[in-house]
């Protein structure tokens, strides 16, 4: 029985039968490890397969990040968006699994075939978590002509570990510079002169940034009715009701019209006919009491 090089699979002659789809009436060379002329073979062969697999995973984690950019830098909820994206990832890796063919995602908009799925959660639980080597039988060459379409499980899963790993550098950097410019905005309107925040010590006034810059906007039009903010630049530098939406939703890359600050501060009155299931700053009322009360 002949016995295969390295060659004659880098230069797609032969086809490891691991992971292919062979079209109807074609006939391929299938091999398996066993048909190779030498372990020195078999060696290069598994080398290479890493190297086209760190390769694949790079230029997909490239793309990842690419979007993930875009998507942050034009989002009203930056913060919220990073935030979801982290726990959609988590829940593709450790959530439940419905034993249904399509599996869509609550935050993305894609679907995962119930195969698909379940070889990215054991590649997360046995290579990522346990540890246990990766084996990359499934890489061909790339002149092979079979080639599977698609992202394989595997890269899809390693790509997504690496992309999470790196969006976890950025929450520093983006929390400190968000806060930043919030600070540098309330300062304009007198934020600081506020009677119950002055009553802070500097480290607890920034750290009450802190809570308004990384809660989400409802919490933040809560706090800042409790604190009586809404009230004194409504009486000191705006005019209109309008116009004080539109520069509260810019400081929180809200909505430009400034619908969703309308809607929350509408919803802090118990008389409001606003959705209070869409503009939940009132739901918020007790807990910006006692996260000031842990700040004096």
């Amino acid at each position: 029985m002949k016995k295969y090089t390295y060659t004659d699979w880098l230069d797609g002659k032969i086809i490891l039968k691991y992971d292919c789809i062979i079209p109807q009436g074609e006939t391929p060379i299938l091999v398996e490890w066993n048909d190779f002329n030498t372990d020195e073979d078999i060696l290069l062969i598994k080398r290479k397969q890493k190297e086209i697999f760190d390769e694949r995973v790079t230029n997909l984690l490239e793309k990842y990040k690419s979007v993930f950019n875009k998507q942050i830098e034009a989002s009203y909820e930056p913060e919220e968006h990073y935030r979801m994206t982290l726990n959609q990832i988590d829940n593709i890796f450790t959530g439940g699994l419905p034993k249904k063919e399509f599996i869509p995602t609550e935050y993305w908009n894609c679907v995962f075939y119930y195969k698909d799925l379940y070889e990215i959660k054991e590649y997360y639980k046995n290579c990522i978590m346990g540890g246990v080597e990766v084996d990359y039988a499934f890489i061909n060459s790339p002149t092979m002509n079979y080639q599977r379409q698609g992202v394989n499980s595997q890269i899809y899963a390693h790509t997504l570990y690496l992309f999470r790993k790196w969006l976890e550098t950025l929450q520093p950097q983006q929390t400190e510079t968000k806060t930043d410019n919030l600070k540098a905005e309330l300062g304009k309107y007198g934020f600081f002169e506020l009677p119950k925040v002055k009553l802070l010590s500097e480290v607890n006034k920034q750290r009450l940034v802190e809570l308004v810059s990384t809660n989400g906007l409802p919490y933040s039009i809560a706090m800042f009715d409790f604190l009586g903010f809404l009230k004194h630049i409504g009486a000191e530098h705006f005019k209109t009701k309008s116009k004080l939406n539109r520069e509260v939703a810019k400081w929180f890359h809200s909505d430009k019209e400034g619908r969703a600050v309308k809607g929350n501060i509408s919803s802090l009155s118990a008389y409001s006919k606003e959705n209070k299931e869409k503009y939940t700053a009132h739901t918020h009322k007790e807990t910006v009491i006692t996260d000031y009360q842990k700040l004096k």
